[in-house]
């Protein structure tokens, strides 16, 4: 690593990732791989075994990896996070100073983010123990980890799965308070410490997040953050790299070898399937997965091992450089798309993704829940015209809510019903290939409900709607237009 070892090490992560994007959609069979992909994993190869020349690899791995993730993304708030990290490196790499531009970049996005998604919690689900997905969590990773140490129905069991909702939001208010109190730049002993602060609560924070089995893990998006956080301590990155120089060869052959100890170390992980073999109490079928990445264990080992790292590293440094990071245009386009897409629900441009990250939070038609905005602005006044879909026989309309919850651990169900929390993990995924066991009423935008046929247009089916008081019977996505009652 050099002197620029802190955009190193990033890129080092970050090629892995994009690489395990392109490969979820081969599964092992090459003759799967489209062009844009083919391209995309060529150019992020060498990224990822040579990160040492990230300052060259990293702007055409981002750019072809971008064009990708937007091509062939699944639109998760982990693929439009990634979407705009990489668009932050091909601006930042046009400038005058590549890793000050894209760690301003990383830094302010991550404040953005993070108070983005405590705006959206704000809401009445979220404080209801019952239906909370911070309680959820809670009692996932409590019936996963400890369910004879904090069995259901305990007394620290309720503590834990009733405090959930508030410790989040704080949580969530905090992490990027200490971030946005160490601007770019800034290299006093405080606010290094509040750096080093962020780095380490946020590290144990996605760790968290990733840990529960499928289909409750959100590794995917705990990696890319986890990814983020060497941008924001270039001077504990460079004094890293200083130490492993003084080692002369032994250091190089480490730096040359540690892309792939890192793949055979992973690969190893997912292969045994051990991590989720002992959770689950056997060697039994992989957890179901959606995205369907299927590197659970993989992914647990990785970022086990970089939040290691990160945690460590932050012993190392300060946390920012002193001669800078500029705010560029690589910053200012960063946090203007997160703010657009963080902020739609409100603005009533979209409702998912929106970083909302499983925020019980819903603005659209006429049962708002948030606290403080209640159904927003509403600008284009799409949300406010909502379609209550009450029956169908449409496979798009059946899977345009799906409820992972179903695929939880029999061990976890029965947690759940003991400690009184509603079982329930809904999605809406831009296309579901798996049959839906049961169809449940549900409501939507009504332009979300036309545009979710753009790909199957002319299928027949129909489906019993109620929208503004009125019932009718739709047969054509462009019913979805006008409204039923005329």
């Amino acid at each position: 690593f050099s002197a620029m070892a802190a955009l190193e090490i990033f890129g080092l992560l970050w090629g892995q990732l994009q690489v395990a994007h392109m490969l979820k959609d081969v599964k092992g069979d090459l003759r799967h791989l489209r062009l844009v992909p083919a391209l995309a994993l060529l150019c992020s190869i060498p990224l990822l075994l040579l990160p040492s020349q990230a300052k060259k690899c990293l702007p055409p791995a981002a750019f072809s990896s971008g064009l990708y993730l937007l091509l062939y993304g699944s639109r998760s708030n982990h693929i439009m996070q990634d979407c705009i990290i990489n668009l932050a490196v091909v601006l930042a790499a046009a400038g005058p100073s590549f890793e000050k531009s894209l760690a301003a970049a990383v830094h302010w996005y991550l404040v953005v983010l993070y108070f983005i998604s405590g705006l959206h919690k704000l809401n009445s689900d979220w404080f209801d123990t019952r239906v909370s997905c911070a309680s959820s969590v809670t009692g996932t990773l409590l019936a996963q980890y400890v369910p004879t140490t904090v069995p259901a129905g305990s007394s620290l069991s309720q503590l834990f799965l009733e405090s959930a909702p508030y410790a989040a939001i704080v949580f969530e208010v905090f992490l990027p308070s200490l971030l946005a109190l160490a601007p770019p730049g800034r290299s006093t002993p405080w606010q290094g410490a509040c750096i080093r602060l962020a780095v380490v609560l946020g590290s144990i924070f996605h760790l968290t997040l990733a840990l529960p089995l499928p289909p409750a893990s959100f590794y995917p998006f705990s990696a890319s953050c986890l990814a983020l956080y060497p941008l924001l301590m270039p001077d504990a990155c460079e004094k890293l790299a200083q130490q492993l120089g003084e080692f002369g060869r032994f250091g190089k052959l480490f730096e040359l070898s540690l892309p792939g100890l890192i793949l055979s170390t992973c690969a190893a992980a997912n292969l045994s399937g051990a991590w989720s073999s002992w959770l689950k109490g056997g060697p039994q079928d992989a957890p179901f997965e959606y995205p369907p990445y299927d590197l659970y264990n993989a992914g647990i080992c990785w970022c086990l091992g970089v939040t290691t790292f990160l945690s460590l590293l932050a012993l190392l440094g300060k946390g920012s450089n002193e001669d800078g990071r500029p705010v560029g245009a690589a910053a200012a386009i960063a946090v203007v798309a997160t703010l657009l897409l963080g902020l739609g629900p409100y603005l009533g441009t979209r409702t998912y993704p929106a970083f909302a990250m499983f925020s019980n939070l819903r603005v659209e038609g006429s049962r708002p829940n948030h606290l403080l905005l209640g159904g927003g602005l509403d600008l284009l006044g799409l949300q406010s015209d909502a379609v209550e879909v009450l029956e169908t026989n449409s496979s798009d309309l059946k899977s345009f809510q799906v409820d992972l919850s179903q695929l939880f651990t029999s061990q976890t169900q029965s947690y759940f019903a003991a400690a009184g929390l509603v079982k329930a993990l809904w999605i809406c995924p831009p296309k579901w290939p798996h049959s839906v066991q049961e169809f449940q009423a549900f409501s939507a935008p009504a332009l979300g409900l036309w545009q979710r046929f753009d790909h199957n247009a002319n299928a027949t089916w129909y489906a019993r709607v109620r929208r503004g008081g009125v019932e009718a019977i739709v047969r054509s996505k462009d019913d979805f237009k006008g409204r039923c009652d005329r």
